[in-house]
């Protein structure tokens, strides 16, 4: 592992290497899938569907003390209506903000063996 992401630190001090790497694939993974399904629940303006991804994301970044995506997705659950224009900017602010955890777990593992 090249660098602990900053928001892994917490999690770096009560889990092994090998226990890190395994949770940040999980939240790698989560993070991922729940994106797009949140992104997939805006463009379709399904309103149920968007709020449990966006409670998905806000409990997988709680988990890992990702604040700032904690509340983005907070934000977008609280979205009422099925309106798609309304969905669209929570939507964009929680995925800016994942992209941002990504980009530091890929560079946490220098871009090898990423999980």
């Amino acid at each position: 592992m090249h660098h602990i992401p900053a928001f892994a630190a917490g999690l770096a001090e009560d889990l092994s290497p090998e226990d890190l790497h395994h949770v940040l694939g999980l939240l790698r993974g989560d993070l991922t899938r729940l994106t797009s399904a949140l992104e997939k629940a805006a463009a379709g303006a399904e309103a149920e569907a968007f709020r449990r991804a966006a409670h998905g994301i806000a409990g997988s970044a709680g988990a890992a003390g990702i604040e700032d995506l904690e509340q983005a997705a907070r934000r977008a659950m609280a979205v009422q209506g099925t309106d798609p224009v309304a969905m669209t900017g929570p939507a964009a602010d929680v995925k800016v903000r994942v992209k941002r955890v990504l980009d530091e777990i890929e560079a946490a593992f220098d871009g090898s063996a990423a999980p």
